[in-house]
């Protein structure tokens, strides 16, 4: 109950406002949140409705909001949230396709030993968006939102769910018919592919008329690189990535410094530092 108030008293342009709440005693039964009449992230990506299609450029603006939500979490609330269930049929929007940041249900306080807290009991997040550490040991910190912001933006960009059936070949030859998101990316560009090779359909045509695109699409994908380390600790805070975000966007701000692994991972096959 105290997790709920604190977050129903938080706000930002990016958090789904809590209105109030109704409880029977000791349990909460309803919420009374923000109406978000747009739909969720998940519906504009995956459900055969009647949705309309994210350009590049919407996919960047989501990108973006949902960056700054999770540093207001993360940096600026007087007691400090990590969400813990970043995942798009959590991120809606509003009547003008502008993002929030909903289900807090998960939302774990972060206390003063909020680096070794663990709470495995209650964690019930979906496992493709789940930081390895989250789902071995129940460790929970900051980089776990990281770690599934970083799982958000692959999904952004190749248009494709964490776990899906594709057509791969394993080093034995044989076919694969489901992987990880991150490796069906990683495998592909290793083995050649290109940025268009592993984009969405619905943007596809927009990348291939633009460098520009094409650029920040490669960019973008490194940030994702980058923030799914299996180190957390080889993880950047949400500072560096909304910077970095922001930066491959067009927006005026300074150089971030990265404290991570110097080369990085690979995109295209070339090893990418992060403030690159």
């Amino acid at each position: 109950m105290r997790e709920i108030e604190s977050v129903g008293s938080i706000r930002h342009r990016n958090l789904i406002r809590i209105f109030g709440y109704f409880s029977n005693q000791q349990d909460l039964d309803i919420l009374i949140l923000e109406y978000m009449p747009n739909g969720s992230l998940h519906d504009h990506l995956h459900s055969n409705k009647a949705r309309e299609s994210l350009s590049w450029e919407a996919r960047l603006r989501v990108a973006i909001q949902v960056g700054e939500g999770l540093l207001y979490m993360h940096n600026d609330c007087p007691s400090p949230i990590i969400h813990c269930d970043l995942k798009p049929q959590n991120i809606l929007f509003d009547a003008n396709m502008e993002v929030r940041i909903s289900d807090f249900g998960l939302a774990k306080m972060i206390a003063d030993t909020a680096s070794t807290s663990s709470f495995t009991e209650n964690v019930r997040g979906m496992l493709g968006y789940m930081a390895p550490e989250v789902a071995s040991s129940g460790h929970i910190s900051r980089k776990c939102d990281v770690y599934s912001f970083g799982i958000l933006l692959i999904e952004l960009i190749t248009g494709r769910k964490p776990f899906e059936e594709v057509h791969m070949q394993s080093e034995d030859g044989e076919d694969q018919s489901t992987t990880t998101l991150v490796r069906w990316v990683s495998v592909t560009l290793q083995s050649g592919g290109k940025i268009l090779d592993i984009v969405d359909s619905e943007i596809r045509h927009a990348c291939a008329e633009s460098k520009e695109v094409i650029d920040q699409a490669q960019k973008l994908l490194n940030v994702a690189f980058h923030c799914t380390e299996e180190n957390p600790n080889r993880r950047p805070e949400m500072q560096q990535v909304v910077r970095r975000v922001q930066s491959i966007a067009g927006y005026n701000t300074s150089a971030v410094e990265y404290h991570g692994d110097p080369e990085g991972p690979e995109v295209d096959g070339r090893s990418q530092a992060f403030d690159q």
